[in-house]
């Protein structure tokens, strides 16, 4: 009976754990994002169409131009992951911008920290996926680039993780892409920008998720393991 009791109290006991773990991931795995249309910054030097605001709705962004905010702020460890698609193709260049920032930057000007990842094509850019630092007073530097096709109408899966430290890792439409070490965000808390570029071009991003980081999903598992291997256990007991 001692042996049983102690069973049934590690079985409780773990089961404790496991509905107190749950409940702490559940909120990460449903981390959503609302987003805040943007005017076209004021300090611009660019002296073409400024497009027209995005259109948002619960399940897609219609970039048109002009940038959108998260309003959320968000740390790692977590994986940021979306569908980008070039719906219009109106100037045959441009690109998708998606760029994790600090807090604090200006609403309606141009970003002065951060790090961008664009998926560019055309004459003047070149098809490839990139990875941009921003510098004060609008300008950027290039970090990392790869060749990549594009294609109107194309579906781009981007897969963008966060470590703890701050650490970038890439995956797009399944293959990962190994980045230099110079892709670690300065910052540990970082909002969420998008635009689409070149005004008119116009680019649809959809299926926006932040997902628990892998450490999450193996604690779980382990709990799963050891209250079935406890289950096993009590049925052993009972039975004997």
């Amino acid at each position: 009976m001692k042996q049983f009791a102690r069973y049934t109290f590690g079985i409780r006991s773990l089961a404790l754990t496991f509905l107190c773990l749950l409940a702490w991931t559940r909120p990460a795995s449903s981390q959503g994002v609302t987003w805040q249309a943007l005017p076209f910054p004021v300090d611009t030097d660019w002296h073409g169409p400024i497009g027209q605001p995005s259109t948002i709705t619960s399940n897609q962004v219609v970039l048109q131009g002009q940038p959108v905010r998260s309003l959320q702020t968000y740390s790692g460890p977590l994986t940021l992951s979306c569908t980008a698609s070039l719906s219009n193709d109106v100037t045959s260049q441009g690109g998708f911008w998606l760029s994790l920032i600090p807090l604090g930057q200006a609403l309606n000007s141009n970003l002065t920290s951060g790090i961008l990842f664009s998926i560019s094509y055309g004459n003047s850019y070149g098809n490839q996926i990139q990875l941009y630092s921003y510098l004060p007073g609008g300008q950027s530097t290039e970090l990392w680039s790869n060749s990549f096709p594009i294609a109107v109408g194309a579906n781009y899966q981007l897969n963008m993780g966060v470590a703890a430290n701050g650490v970038l890792s890439l995956n797009v439409n399944g293959q990962s892409y190994p980045l230099p070490n110079s892709t670690t965000l300065p910052f540990s808390q970082f909002q969420i920008q998008m635009q689409g570029w070149s005004p008119p071009e116009t680019w649809t991003a959809s299926n926006f998720a932040v997902v628990p980081e892998p450490a999450t999903a193996v604690l779980v598992a382990v709990s799963l393991a050891g209250f079935a291997t406890l289950l096993r256990r009590r049925k052993q007991i009972t039975n004997s």
